[in-house]
């Protein structure tokens, strides 16, 4: 089974439980627990919270500011896309999006961006903890990636070489490059 929540200001919570297919159409979603197939928010200002359980495929949102607080649990990937064998576990759509992940495994890309206006946006990424095994993809946008010094430090390279394109700037312990 699905879960489509449709028009209008939907709030999901997740405690416990399963959903098979796909949680769709929500504009805020905490998730503590229980497991669900993946998440497309769609179109508008989306937030997401995430402090456990799994999403087996992806995080999606389309359109609209987004904000993700990754704070645990794991994100798979979605086989279609993605670099490297990997498909893509995140990605905002268009919009000035916020992704922060502090204790969360993310298990293929990272794709901050619109690819079909991939300069309009200003996204911004912050890895405080846990560790993203794909890379991460942000556009030709004007974009801020700022790293802990906590953050994985198997991925410091990753970071450096898997933003991709613009004006982005990378901070991690006193460091800033123009990426």
């Amino acid at each position: 089974g699905a879960l489509n929540q449709g028009g209008s200001l939907d709030i999901f919570v997740m405690r416990g439980g399963r959903i098979i297919g796909t949680y769709s159409a929500g504009d805020f979603g905490e998730m503590s627990g229980g497991r669900v197939g993946a998440v497309n928010l769609q179109a508008a200002d989306n937030g997401f919270h995430m402090t456990g359980g799994p999403i087996d495929r992806f995080l999606y949102a389309q359109t609209g500011d987004d904000y993700f607080q990754l704070d645990g649990g794991t994100i798979g990937f979605d086989p279609v896309g993605g670099t490297a064998g990997a498909g893509n576990s995140i990605n905002s759509g268009a919009g000035d999006d916020k992704v922060i992940l502090d204790g969360a495994l993310i298990e293929g890309d990272v794709v901050l961006y619109n690819p079909n206006n991939p300069g309009a946006e200003a996204d911004y990424l912050v890895l405080r903890s846990g560790s993203i095994l794909g890379q991460v993809r942000m556009g030709a946008g004007s974009d801020l990636v700022l790293v802990a010094p906590t953050f994985n430090p198997d991925f410091a390279a990753g970071v450096q070489g898997g933003i991709d394109g613009g004006d982005d700037r990378s901070t991690a312990d006193g460091w800033v490059d123009a990426l």
